[in-house]
């Protein structure tokens, strides 16, 4: 099969199809935002674009009201965060090896309807990613869950990661 011939222009763009795996970071300094995102999932939902119109897109997409205003002082200043705009993602860690802030401790098994109420129950995932979580009302929708189930229901926003994540309890502020 012969090899595509592509004109002079495009032998030194760096396409973002050279990034699969990685997650790219933005930062806009006006509205003072930072955005990542995984680049097989750019690649799936807008093609394989230049690395150096990436930043154009994201703000297009954003709804960036500066994106198509002419000049530095009005224009949109989105650009890629350095150092290291292309990055690895995190290599999640085994439960036993995730250390828990003072005061925070894994929640034995038990009923979630017996969860006390002076406790502050947070679903934790390998990659580092925690967020609080409602068990009274989780309790009341479904009698029948355990801590234990509850586990294996825990689904992380920020690797969409499934399992080994786990709950911890601390006291609540009185």
């Amino acid at each position: 099969m012969e090899e595509q011939q592509y004109p002079h222009w495009t032998r030194h763009v760096e396409w973002l199809s050279a990034h699969r795996g990685q997650i790219v970071r933005l930062y806009c300094a006006r509205c003072q935002m930072v955005k990542a995102y995984k680049v097989d999932e750019a690649l799936a939902q807008e093609g394989d674009v230049s690395v150096r119109s990436f930043p154009v897109l994201i703000a297009r997409l954003l709804g960036c009201s500066r994106v198509d205003r002419l000049g530095a002082w009005q224009g949109c200043d989105m650009t890629y965060l350095r150092p290291g705009a292309f990055i690895d993602p995190p290599k999640p860690k085994p439960p036993e090896q995730i250390r828990l802030p003072i005061g925070t401790y894994r929640l034995e098994e038990m009923p979630l309807s017996a969860v006390p109420e002076y406790y502050e129950i947070i679903g934790y995932c390998p990659c580092g990613w925690r967020r609080q979580i409602d068990v009274r009302k989780l309790a009341r929708e479904r009698p029948e869950l355990t801590t234990a189930t509850a586990n294996d229901m825990l689904s992380c926003r920020r690797c969409r990661n499934r399992t080994n994540n786990f709950l911890a309890y601390r006291l609540a502020p009185r």
